[in-house]
């Protein structure tokens, strides 16, 4: 990656920065989430010192790695993880069923969510289709109905919640259909 590239990424990222919303600030899985709460404002967030340490540890972090990965020890690390990383990379798709059919079946055991633990239903049949939908994630001819089952299960938890809680399930929505 040339520097250009490397300032062209910085500039990107930063310039998603401005485009802040009320609801890019809630975060919800780094403090006490109540699921009928609004969203913290942006300006509470922002003056948080926590916050600014959090990004302070990440923007240090990331330049020694970049650091690390530009280095002659860099293309060495990059090698070695590849050759460790082949097998999985060569069974990418494997992996991503495994993963979501193990998803699927952690969220069965805990039972009474949509989802998310957070988004809570008192329907018993939600966590056996959860279990249905673990079981077609593995076969080809029987995937596109575990994608229509995430489909339904985040339906259904727009429909219990509303859109903003459920916003993060949005990536298993954009993940299903690519399973």
């Amino acid at each position: 990656m040339t520097q250009r590239e490397t300032v062209f990424q910085v500039a990107a990222f930063a310039s998603t920065l401005t485009v802040a919303s009320p609801a890019s600030a809630h975060v919800k899985w780094f403090a006490p989430y109540i699921v009928g709460a609004p969203p913290q404002p942006i300006s509470t967030v922002l003056a948080d010192p926590w916050f600014w340490i959090g990004i302070a540890l990440v923007v240090v972090f990331f330049v020694l790695a970049r650091l690390v990965e530009i280095s002659p020890l860099g293309a060495r690390v990059h090698n070695e993880l590849d050759r460790i990383s082949g097998p999985l990379w060569n069974r990418l798709d494997d992996y991503v069923r495994v993963t979501v059919g193990a998803f699927f079946v952690a969220i069965f055991s805990v039972g009474g969510v949509y989802l998310t633990p957070d988004l809570k239903t008192p329907a018993e049949w939600v966590s056996w289709l959860q279990l249905l939908i673990a079981a077609c994630i593995f076969s080809r001819k029987t995937m596109p109905l575990a994608g229509i089952g995430i489909l339904a299960l985040w339906f259904l938890a727009i429909r219990d919640y509303d859109l903003f809680h459920c916003s993060i399930i949005w990536r298993w929505v954009q993940v299903s259909p690519l399973i």
